[in-house]
């Protein structure tokens, strides 16, 4: 898998150059406003280049993947597609809400599906399959956009998506799964290519294109490897973002605002201000705290019989780093 690999990594340098040449011709700029983190326009859209260069190598090395699941590439080419439309001409969110929607229920037949919850207290949550497909497709939903909004700072969300998919590729491994083998390490290799460049200062962005892409597969990713372990397992390797995104909702619930309000008092952005607004090490700190919440769940959780223990602990540590985070905030604005 070497050469797929250096092929991957030189067609995914290629595409950004490319992506370079014709971002101002087809609007794909972002343009500072007052959430915004930079102070000047910079290039959008890699997303859509890490889409592009995967296909391309899936084509040339993979094919048997693509007939194999077919309505898997076709879903995430949508779902990039929709995100690059939306970087450049700025899409309504139920519009985004009912394309996630409607294009998972083209995946359930692929096996995407969460029929478990787990077993709490000796008692396992079993889900019908109606339940288990509107709760799949609420719960892409919830991840991809949970993980739209982790993309505030250079670097973060790139670093993150490594780490987790990262975490899928070892389970892949220890089970002989060729998509949980294949798709993470694609994604790792173009997303080293959009570090190099995104690491702070960032000269391109992500974009919608590609936040809600991989997203979008990690969530997936999340629900494939079920096969192997314990549905709980699944908050500890994507813990930051599902963190996040509770905090973000939790928090504009006790302010008295709307959940669906946009912000810059994410995670990111009030551990970024504890650090003295230095990025680099604001990255890092989040990055080690995935990477050891996801080690945990891969060594100690994923095979566990009883979830009760591994829950409580979880939304223990989730109630204290929230009011370790709405302290500082209120510390700042004072």
């Amino acid at each position: 898998m070497y050469f797929e690999i250096l092929f991957l990594f030189l067609i995914t340098c290629f595409s950004f150059r490319i992506l370079v040449k014709v971002a101002k011709k087809i609007n794909l700029v972002d343009i500072p406003n007052s959430r915004s983190s930079h102070n000047f326009p910079i290039i959008k859209g890699f997303g859509f280049v890490i889409f592009f260069s995967i296909g391309v190598t899936l084509f040339a090395f993979k094919s048997f993947l693509i007939t194999d699941y077919p309505y898997l590439l076709c879903a995430v080419f949508i779902i990039g597609l929709l995100g690059l439309v939306d970087d450049m001409k700025n899409i309504s969110p139920i519009i985004k809400i009912l394309t996630l929607v409607l294009v998972y229920i083209f995946l359930y037949s692929e096996g995407f599906l969460i029929l478990s919850l787990g077993t709490y207290f000796g008692i396992e949550i079993g889900l019908n399959l109606i339940t288990a497909i509107i709760f799949s497709s609420l719960s892409i939903l919830a991840f991809t956009n949970a993980f739209n909004l982790i993309d505030g700072i250079d670097g973060l969300s790139g670093l993150l998506a490594i780490i987790i998919f990262l975490t899928f590729f070892i389970i892949g491994i220890n089970n002989n799964d060729q998509l949980l083998i294949t798709i993470p390490i694609l994604f790792i290799t173009s997303l080293v290519v959009f570090i190099y460049y995104n690491w702070h200062p960032a000269k391109v962005f992500l974009g919608d294109s590609g936040s809600l892409m991989i997203g979008f597969v990690i969530s997936l990713l999340a629900i494939r490897s079920l096969n192997y372990i314990e549905p709980i397992s699944i908050l500890y390797i994507a813990a930051v973002p599902i963190i996040d995104f509770l905090f973000a909702i939790l928090r504009r619930v006790r302010d008295g605002v709307s959940i669906f309000r946009a912000d810059k008092f994410h995670c990111h952005h009030i551990i970024l201000s504890y650090f003295n607004y230095s990025v680099k090490k604001t990255v890092i700190v989040i990055s080690v705290f995935q990477l050891a919440f996801g080690a945990f769940g891969l060594i100690f959780i994923v095979s566990i019989k009883d979830s009760s223990i591994p829950l409580a602990l979880f939304l223990v540590t989730f109630i204290i780093i929230y009011k370790l985070l709405i302290t500082i905030k209120s510390s700042k604005s004072n």
